[in-house]
């Protein structure tokens, strides 16, 4: 099974690069995420490998992420191992203007272990699909978020601070 989704993120592209390699920032915007550990290799290189665990509902849902291709500022390419399932996710971010970026994720599920998963896959496409429009929205909330407070802390530093004066008499009246 495959399929894309995209959204558009009102950011620069290099903005949104450093906060989606920030992996420990994924639990402000990944809704359930446990952890990420990184079992093998160095943080975000080709062939690190990681152990993501994800609270679903009342399960944890425990994955391998193995970091296959990282070509950013072009695309991220990493594999997830699930007992039930195996999928490969590109996250392509592409400049549509010095200010604004879309966010293009390419899912490919290429193994579906037992009768069940299977069924899932077929009866329910459409879930998987809005699990990763989901993420995508997430974390386009996180990057306007993020970058909205780092916008207000430096427009801060060029005003002058000191508190707000009260009105004058004449103005309460």
């Amino acid at each position: 099974m495959k399929f894309s989704c995209d959204t558009i993120i009102n950011a620069p592209k290099e903005e949104i690069i450093k906060l989606f390699l920030d992996k420990s920032r994924n639990i402000e915007w990944h809704p359930g995420l446990v952890s990420i550990d990184l079992t093998e290799g160095q943080l975000n290189q080709d062939g690190a490998k990681s152990t993501i665990r994800i609270k679903h509902t009342t399960n944890e849902l425990v994955l391998e992420e193995t970091i296959e291709e990282n070509r950013l500022p072009n695309y991220f390419l990493a594999t997830y191992v699930h007992e039930h399932m195996t999928n490969t996710m590109r996250s392509e971010f592409i400049e549509v203007s010095p200010e604004t970026t879309k966010y293009l994720a390419r899912v490919h599920y290429t193994k579906f272990n037992g009768l069940l998963p299977r069924l899932m896959s077929i009866l329910f496409a459409g879930r998987f699909r809005n699990q990763t429009k989901k993420h995508l929205k997430h974390f386009r909330t996180f990057v306007h978020k993020e970058l909205s407070k780092q916008y207000s802390k430096s427009a801060s530093v060029l005003h002058d601070e000191s508190p707000p004066q009260e009105p004058s008499k004449d103005l309460k009246e």
